[in-house]
């Protein structure tokens, strides 16, 4: 057994975090456990000793999916694995990982989800009009984004909060409920 260290407990919750949020998809359903397993025979616990620059974080980020996807492709799931799918998991993982690390969250992709893409439309952020939040929705979501459509959403949340891309989850509500909000009093 593996002596339990501070690395150990950081890399378990992101791991749980980053599972459980990526595998939640209606398209693409699998287990705690095999998410983990996907994140770590792909890699992505690595980063936290050797995280990309800011300067190479996109390309590798690209590799990063692929590799998630290549070992997904073997794995039983139910639907398919996706690069919206692979996106949520590795920044899932890292933000959960990293959190308090604002240097490093500013430049690291913040999570997509039906709840973010839905405010940022619902808001009509960026140009007006901007096609990229309906263009998610007409694809079927986050879970189903191609690796292009992903990458243009992430160079729109550049575009609106340059060098703090952590801060477009003002839009972000997930961490509340949708009913009347109940009183604290």
């Amino acid at each position: 057994m593996e002596e339990y260290t501070f690395n150990v407990h950081r890399h378990r919750f992101a791991a749980w975090c980053a599972a459980s949020a990526s595998g939640a998809s209606s398209k693409c359903r699998f287990s705690v456990e095999l998410g983990v397993k996907l994140m770590e025979k792909a890699g992505l616990p690595d980063w936290l000793e050797n995280l990309p620059s800011a300067a190479t974080f996109d390309a590798e980020h690209a590799r990063m999916r692929e590799r998630l996807a290549q070992c997904a492709s073997t794995a039983r799931l139910y639907g398919a694995f996706s690069h919206g799918i692979a996106a949520k998991m590795i920044n899932c993982y890292l933000k959960a990982a990293l959190i308090g690390q604002e240097r490093v969250l500013n430049y690291i992709h913040p999570p997509i989800d039906r709840i973010l893409v839905a405010a940022l439309r619902k808001a009509d952020v960026g140009e007006p009009g901007s096609y990229i939040w309906t263009e998610i929705n007409k694809q079927g979501g986050w879970s189903n984004m191609t690796s292009e459509l992903y990458e243009d959403a992430i160079a729109r949340i550049k575009q609106l909060r340059p060098g703090a891309l952590w801060a477009i989850e003002e839009y972000w509500i997930g961490y509340q409920t949708r009913k009347a909000k109940p009183s604290l009093t």
